[in-house]
């Protein structure tokens, strides 16, 4: 029991929404490549998030963060602009 009141949930499942994202990501890079599993990645860390949630009514800060950060780098709608050389890259380039 948690100080709520309310039953604390399997130790497993903790490590099943902390760990099962990337999990996902390791399989499907390796039997699909890098684009399938950034893919289900970001499906997978939605999927956790939300599991999280419904269970314990509370969002790991963590996952959060590394949701924002893939969702936001891994959408492929986004103009590529993180990985555009800058110009001083053009420069030495020559």
């Amino acid at each position: 029991m948690t100080t709520s009141g309310k039953p604390a949930p399997h130790p497993l499942f903790k490590l099943a929404t902390e760990l099962g994202p990337l999990v996902i990501f390791f399989a499907a890079n390796a039997k699909f490549g890098l684009f399938v599993a950034t893919a289900a990645f970001m499906v997978a860390i939605v999927a956790a998030i939300v599991a999280s949630y419904v269970v314990t009514r509370h969002v790991p800060l963590m996952a959060l963060v590394t949701a924002a950060i893939v969702l936001v780098q891994g959408n492929p709608y986004l103009e590529p602009s993180a990985v555009k050389p800058t110009p001083l890259m053009e420069v030495l380039r020559r």
